[in-house]
């Protein structure tokens, strides 16, 4: 897609982010109780497509990411990429209710942060999702729904293209809506971060701006455009 090409001209600095949290890379199959099957089984049971997002037609692919300490407490649910409220919401109570599976390791001195996609369809609509290159999101959770016919979808080309054409009019303000539905559809594309976040710094949203560039360390553990860092803690930030 042609957003993969558009470049974003920032200024150069030498400042980062903190480094990200320690993450796993496979599921620990040894702490939950008959292992990932039995994990993925009770989520299948219990995460529902809500009706209000159905009707909305809400698509996309969430990220739900928490802490596994070793005594097998789990905890700091956070919805790293969201697609809509109620969606959130119910993927943490789904993931809350796994409590009672984990189990300890007395082996164990470190806590570990667990990352999980969950795509959520409508009427087998497809769109993007760029495969993840850090190689610590683990296997994805599908959650399909039925609008109830007379929805037009619209595919990923078209917002692409509508950001695009919206950028090169430096209508900044205007592109964000189109790049916020690619991302609610493919939050692992670097490219979809740098421009919407450049759109929010044009836009006087710096908070907006570095919320962006930091999740391409959080969700694809990259290092950060020497120019957002100058955005966000550089002499511009002064």
């Amino acid at each position: 897609m042609r957003y993969f090409l558009l470049s974003i001209l920032l200024i150069t600095v030498h400042l980062t982010f903190a480094n990200p949290p320690d993450t796993l890379d496979h599921f620990p199959v040894y702490r939950v109780e008959n292992g990932a099957p039995t994990f993925y089984r009770q989520i299948s049971e219990t995460l529902k497509y809500p009706r209000s997002a159905r009707q909305r037609g809400t698509i996309g692919t969430a990220v739900v990411s928490f802490l596994l300490s070793p005594s097998g407490a789990i905890s700091d649910f956070n919805i790293v990429n969201s697609i809509g409220e109620t969606i959130d919401q119910e993927i943490i109570e789904a993931f809350q209710e796994t409590a009672d599976l984990w189990l300890p390791d007395c082996l164990e001195e470190n806590n570990y942060i667990l990352f999980f996609p969950v795509i959520f369809l409508i009427d087998e609509i497809t769109f993007t999702q760029t495969k993840h290159e850090a190689g610590f999101m683990l296997e994805k959770i599908m959650v399909t729904g039925y609008s109830g016919g007379g929805r037009n979808f619209k595919d990923d080309k078209h917002y692409s293209d509508k950001a695009i054409e919206l950028y090169q009019k430096k209508d900044y303000k205007k592109a964000i809506q189109p790049l916020d539905e690619l991302i609610r559809r493919n939050p692992f594309n670097e490219e979809l971060y740098k421009m919407r976040g450049y759109c929010r710094y044009a836009n006087n949203d710096r908070s907006g701006a570095c919320e962006d560039y930091q999740k391409i360390q959080t969700l694809l553990h990259k290092l950060i455009p020497p120019a957002a860092r100058n955005i966000c803690f550089g002499s511009e930030n002064k």
